[in-house]
């Protein structure tokens, strides 16, 4: 089967009912439609409005991350860390729409069957973010999307026994140990549909922990921690900042690296992106989910293209009607507008219309973190 004919996106995280054998047929005719149209170059972004204010510990790690990172997922707002649920587990079914995003930004802690969630489960998360570049095919042309990159987990209890304990518990399981930046590093291994997918596991503070998916995306971060200066990643000069909700309990942004474009098949510089959103005057994609806001979650799409609300509700799987799997003909509970030149928005009732594993789905296939099936 070619890469073309077997995407799926999948949801991230343990916890949740796997979607590719319900929407894997049906969403790819729909999606592969949206590539077949051109767009004229006519709006530019707006750059007039300030740049929204970071809070402070969001800015701190993001100093960590090395300057390429395209994608960035951050749970803002302090929860408990749950027990892993096993997808074949009914207690799957029932995790809230809140815990959905929690873990977005720390799928990896699921590693081995819930190993290192398990073994923080109950500690309070001040702040859970990812950064991740270079999004490649699976070797396999079936399952995740490999890619490069670490989850930071900022606990509100400093412990320095946590790392040495967990090393040790986790000793039988893990592949080995290494020395990565000066820090002890446990490397697991493990086989995710059709390929192996290593994960490093690092404690460089008492109040941190970290999973990454690449040793020298993680030889960076762990050389910034220690005091390393370098380029941020997403620096304050990029425009989509005026437009992200920074403050929301969720939110994540990708800005598009063009000299990626030939080895990643999400990239919207290609001719066909296996999403369905080739559009090689887009510049970002941002997404927010505030829990004080009902189930109510808002996509940002940044484009100099012309037409850029006809493109997002006729021609992506953003619109989310997707046939066989949504009523394509329902008045489904999504608005559009366009907030300035070059930038639109979608807002989203999540529920029963419109089921928040297919949103999720949807949107981490356009962040890098799709599934072929």
């Amino acid at each position: 089967m070619g890469i073309w004919d077997c995407f799926t996106p999948q949801i991230r995280g343990n916890g949740w009912p796997i979607m590719r054998r319900v929407i894997s047929d049906v969403l790819l005719t729909a999606w592969l439609s949206a590539a077949s149209s051109s767009l004229i170059c006519k709006a530019q972004t707006n750059t007039s409005m300030p740049i929204q204010h970071l809070p402070a510990r969001v800015r701190q790690v993001l100093s960590w991350l090395p300057a390429d990172t395209e994608t960035i997922l951050v749970a803002n707002t302090p929860f408990a860390m749950p027990l892993f649920k096993p997808d074949d587990d009914q207690q799957s079914h029932e995790t809230s729409l809140d815990e959905r995003f929690e873990l977005l930004p720390l799928d990896r802690f699921a590693l081995k069957d819930g190993l290192l969630q398990n073994y923080l489960v109950g500690e309070r998360i001040e702040l859970a973010i990812e950064g991740s570049r270079h999004f490649r095919p699976p070797v396999s042309n079936f399952g995740e999307m490999p890619y490069e990159g670490c989850q930071i987990a900022v606990l509100a209890k400093a412990s320095s026994s946590r790392g040495p304990s967990f090393v040790k518990a986790a000793g039988s399981v893990a592949l080995k140990t290494d020395n990565v930046a000066g820090q002890s590093v446990a490397v697991f291994q493990e086989k995710r549909d059709h390929d192996t997918w290593a994960t490093l596991v690092a404690f460089p503070k008492p109040n941190l922990v970290l999973a990454c998916t690449n040793r020298d995306y993680l030889s960076e971060v762990l050389q910034r921690i220690g005091g390393k200066i370098g380029k941020r990643a997403l620096p304050d000069t990029l425009a989509e900042w005026t437009f992200v909700s920074t403050n929301a309990s969720f939110w994540g942004l990708r800005h598009y690296d063009k000299t990626q474009a030939e080895r990643d098949p999400t990239s919207p510089f290609r001719d066909f992106n296996i999403i369905g959103m080739a559009d090689k005057q887009a510049t970002a994609i941002a997404l927010t989910f505030d829990s004080g806001k009902r189930n109510l979650a808002k996509i940002s799409y940044f484009s100099s293209a012309g037409d850029i609300l006809e493109f997002l509700q006729k021609r992506t799987p953003l619109s989310m009607k997707i046939e066989g799997v949504v009523d394509s003909t329902a008045n489904l509970p999504v608005q559009y507008r366009q907030t300035a030149p070059g930038v639109a928005e979608i807002q989203y009732e999540l529920g029963q219309a419109i089921p928040v594993d297919l949103f999720i789905s949807v949107v981490m296939g356009a962040f890098g973190h799709a599934v072929y099936f």
